[in-house]
């Protein structure tokens, strides 16, 4: 009988020990539940914040002006504020319409007309140009005038605008791409080349005939005429 109660307390013992850890994970069990409730909850919450700001941003989609591809943002991405007007990035557009921008300096600028030819040195293709012999160029591309700016660009170089008289005068667009550097030589009037070297030397204005001169001149040969007659 001894030996019956001992089993007795000890399975008793046994029972409680069960006991004491079943309630221990139930008590884990519902604190992970509750635990999943807030995460739920919060979740729940963040996704609503989502919704408004996905909702919003959906407004305020920006379009570019033409095609292209982004090179670079000029502002931080996120909730970066700007104005109206200002700009966010530098778009490289889609063209095959390609131009050369030339900074001319102001002493040259008077003998550069509209239509007048230009040969041009790209970065990346070896070329070789002699002031006054543009006809023994090599590896140099053909172009022309097409605008000049009427004013500087604040530090005494205006901007010449060059496009290829035929677009298969250049290199491929494959190869030849935006932003590249340029030298070009704009072929103007013939004059001799020591007149060219003592002007450049001396740092002299060029020639320029006077409009009021040369109707002058084109007037005084018309009552000429007129007398003659």
């Amino acid at each position: 009988m001894v030996v019956g109660g001992k089993e007795v307390e000890a399975l008793n013992s046994d029972k409680g020990k069960i006991d004491k850890d079943g309630n221990a994970s139930i008590t884990n069990a519902r604190a992970t539940y509750s635990s999943a409730l807030s995460e739920i909850a919060r979740a729940t919450g963040e996704m609503s914040r989502l919704d408004i700001t996905m909702s919003r941003q959906s407004n305020q989609v920006i379009k570019a002006v033409r095609g292209g591809t982004i090179l670079r943002l000029t502002v931080s991405q996120g909730t970066e504020m700007v104005k109206a007007g200002e700009p966010i990035a530098i778009i490289v557009p889609d063209t095959n319409k390609r131009a050369v921008e030339l900074l001319v300096s102001g002493n040259d600028i008077p003998l550069i007309v509209k239509s007048e030819n230009v040969r041009l040195q790209f970065e990346g293709w070896p070329a070789l140009q002699f002031n006054g012999w543009p006809s023994v160029a090599i590896g140099t591309f053909a172009g022309k005038v097409t605008l000049v700016d009427s004013t500087d660009n604040g530090k005494g170089k205006f901007r010449v605008v060059v496009t290829p008289q035929k677009e298969s005068d250049w290199p491929n667009i494959k190869y030849l791409r935006q932003g590249v550097r340029a030298n070009g030589w704009i072929i103007i009037n013939q004059v001799p080349l020591w007149y060219e070297m003592w002007r450049q030397f001396n740092g002299f204005q060029p020639v320029i005939d006077n409009p009021e001169e040369e109707e002058k001149k084109s007037t005084d040969v018309i009552k000429r005429k007129e007398k003659k007659d």
